[in-house]
């Protein structure tokens, strides 16, 4: 099972930085918006991107917090993934979903056809907005996926596994495994 612990890794390093991409993207486009305020008087609605920055960041930290407990030897049991990914998942595709329905209220008449720049550079950040929303969502159901067959499988086979740890060394850990661990002896 080292390749579903090398799976995961990876799925969380790929969602880190895609949802860091949609913090620093919401951030330019809450800027913008301020000078599109004072400068021309328009009323744009840019909720995508404060939802953007805040899942973004619920993101990160759950993510790197999860990435110190598993080098802390603390590992998230399986089941606390399987119900938390599902959750963050449906977040990016709200991301994703009230960026193209806002946008589509902000320019009605025609895409980025704005003849102010800072309002066109906030209609041009929709697109990438949206395609890492997107990608972060799918990275984690899919990720969510393969971890929810492969519990299934062990289950199966008579190894439940709900309550244990992906980790890097054995595949899966009991909690059994983990107090021997912990207090040295050899189980």
């Amino acid at each position: 099972m080292y390749w579903l612990y090398g799976y995961r890794l990876c799925s969380f390093m790929l969602a880190l930085g895609l949802g860091i991409g949609v913090v620093a993207l919401g951030v330019q486009t809450l800027t913008s918006w301020g000078f599109v305020l004072v400068d021309s008087k328009k009323d744009f609605d840019v909720l995508y991107a404060g939802v953007g920055i805040v899942v973004g960041i619920v993101t990160v930290m759950s993510t790197v917090l999860k990435l110190i407990a598993d080098s802390c030897h603390r590992p998230v049991p399986i089941i606390i993934e399987l119900v938390w990914l599902p959750m963050l998942s449906v977040s990016w595709v709200a991301v994703a979903i009230m960026t193209a329905v806002e946008n589509g209220r902000n320019f009605r008449d025609a895409a980025c056809d704005d003849e102010d720049a800072i309002a066109n550079g906030i209609c041009v950040d929709v697109g990438p907005i949206i395609g890492l929303s997107a990608a972060v969502s799918s990275t984690l159901l899919l990720y969510w996926l393969v971890l929810l067959l492969v519990a299934v499988a062990r289950a199966r086979r008579g190894t439940a596994i709900w309550t244990s740890p992906v980790l890097k060394d054995k595949g899966f850990k009991t909690s059994g495994d983990l107090e021997a661990d912990n207090s040295g002896e050899v189980a």
